[in-house]
């Protein structure tokens, strides 16, 4: 995939984040880097908002995650992404 190609899926799924169920601000993704790996969220912009997602491997899923809480829809299952997610934060937090 070239950098452009990746350019543009950045901006399609930029530009399908709900705005806050709280506030009705704009979200916006961030991405943080943990021992070679980028960790992504998605937050609101508002300054005493507090809405956030939990960490994810993938942009995409972190996206996906605030859309349908945005929504008010429940999770229907887990995944194994969602364990993987949840031991490497662990492993992150006693790293620390």
């Amino acid at each position: 995939m070239s950098a452009r190609d990746k350019w543009e899926n950045y901006k399609e799924h930029e530009d399908k984040l709900e705005p806050c169920k709280y506030c009705g601000g704009t979200a916006r993704v961030a991405g943080t880097e943990f021992n070679g790996k980028i960790f992504y969220g998605v937050f609101c912009e508002t300054p005493k908002c507090i809405n956030n997602t939990s960490e994810y491997l993938s942009r995409k899923r972190a996206i996906e995650e605030w859309n349908r809480k945005q929504r008010g829809e429940k999770k229907k299952y887990s995944t194994m992404e969602d364990v993987l997610e949840v031991w490497t934060r662990w492993e992150r937090e006693a790293g620390q």
